[in-house]
């Protein structure tokens, strides 16, 4: 068979993001997908999860025909497989899951919105979002002593924290907080970037400002390894399936065009990658060094997991000590115009508690997020605004009692 005998007009790919265990907890290899695509002739590229710092899935990419067919390149006419149909197949076949941006699809062919899971599905997906230790560090703008609290809760592990300069870093042994810090993000704590290694290469992702919008991309040292079945030679079909992509944009705007070009430009082999990518990004490099086994020169403080109840509580507390104040992320870059506004101070924390009660509360009907990060949007809204709004009302007292004794002064 010759590339021409293949008409590749209307070409699409489908991206079947397998979770890589079986219901019944077994593990799913690679070489195992690949197998089942070559037997049943659909041309496909397989990817570890490992390769693109998503080490619970396989991710699976088939060619659809103008029709949205699974595309066959092995010359022999046979019944279209839609797009759907070969979902279905695949995840019967291995009796597993599958995760799409909008649904869950499990072995039967159901979709389930991701806050409607049921449990026994929740538990695969759990599973696969900790599929074991891979350490990870993260470094985020400002001296932070809160962040790192919500970072040990999603690893339910101590995690060390470090100041450097005016920067916060976190390492997390156990890898279990791997999308905490930038998925959680505030904009005054941007950039952030989590760094870690993954198989044989790096990968750094990342959260940063364009304008007045964010962007969330990962970069890495290399492109995926990959393995492509049913392609029998077809160079078009193999060049459609190849994925060399090194920066990988996630959401928001776009990552800049000069950016994107320093980033691609670093030598994938060079022992200092995540080093230059942090850089470029404006973060230290010392949280690549701390994944290399080199602690910060500066003093480390181990934070315990807590209940989200403790670090709201320890959240609140630390607002009001010196240090905190001077580097919270809560009040960033308005932190003078509060001081000097506490009525203001007020009413702003306040609108901040009521809009963490609504992420909670209609979170998941409108922006379908799941629900313990619906939480912990919400939780983290409303402690930024109790913190700032019980800020304002101690400053107001001491406002009232110092006017109240300047007026009895006087009156002496």
């Amino acid at each position: 068979m010759t590339d021409s005998d293949v008409q590749l007009t209307d070409v699409s790919e489908w991206l079947i993001q397998l979770v890589r265990y079986r219901a019944d907890g077994s593990r799913i290899n690679v070489p195992d997908v690949a197998e089942y695509f070559d037997r049943i002739r659909v041309a496909a590229a397989v990817i570890d999860g490992v390769d693109v710092a998503q080490p619970g899935t396989i991710l699976v990419t088939i060619l659809l025909d103008a029709q949205h067919d699974a595309l066959r390149v092995d010359g022999v006419t046979r019944e279209p497989l839609s797009a759907q149909a070969c979902t279905r197949s695949v995840l019967h076949y291995f009796n597993t899951v599958a995760v799409f941006e909008d649904a869950i699809v499990d072995q039967h062919g159901t979709d389930y919105a991701v806050k409607d899971l049921p449990a026994e599905i929740a538990a695969l997906i759990e599973t696969a979002a900790n599929p074991g230790e891979t350490p990870v560090v993260h470094a985020m703008s400002g001296r932070d002593t809160i962040s790192p609290g919500f970072i040990a809760a999603a690893a339910e592990t101590p995690v060390d924290r470090a100041f450097v300069g005016d920067f916060t870093i976190v390492s997390d042994p156990s890898g279990n907080s791997a999308d905490a810090a930038v998925d959680l993000a505030t904009r005054s704590e941007l950039p952030v970037a989590t760094v870690m290694q993954l198989g044989d290469g790096h990968v750094m992702r990342a959260k940063i400002r364009v304008g007045r919008r964010t962007s969330t991309f990962a970069m890495r040292n290399a492109a995926p390894r990959q393995t492509l079945v049913a392609t029998f030679g077809n160079t078009q079909v193999e060049e459609l399936l190849a994925d060399g992509t090194r920066l990988i944009h996630e959401a928001g705007a776009a990552v800049p065009e000069e950016l994107a070009t320093a980033l691609q430009a670093i030598d994938p082999d060079s022992s200092e990658f995540l080093s230059e990518a942090l850089a470029l990004i404006g973060l230290p490099t010392a949280a690549a060094d701390w994944l290399a086994g080199t602690v910060p020169d500066a003093e480390v403080t181990v934070v315990e997991p807590k209940s989200t109840g403790a670090v709201l509580k320890d959240s609140i507390f630390s607002e009001f000590q010196d240090e905190a104040f001077d580097s919270s992320k809560f009040l960033g870059k308005f932190r003078g115009f509060l001081r000097r506004r506490p009525v203001f101070s007020l009413f702003y924390g306040l609108a901040e508690v009521v809009m963490g009660l609504v992420v909670i509360v209609y979170g998941g009907q409108v922006l379908h997020l799941w629900t313990w990060l619906r939480w912990t949007i919400g939780l983290v809204w409303m402690l930024d605004g109790m913190a700032t709004a019980g800020w304002a009302v101690l400053l107001l007292r001491a406002r009232i009692r110092a006017a109240q004794t300047g007026s009895h002064a006087s009156e002496d």
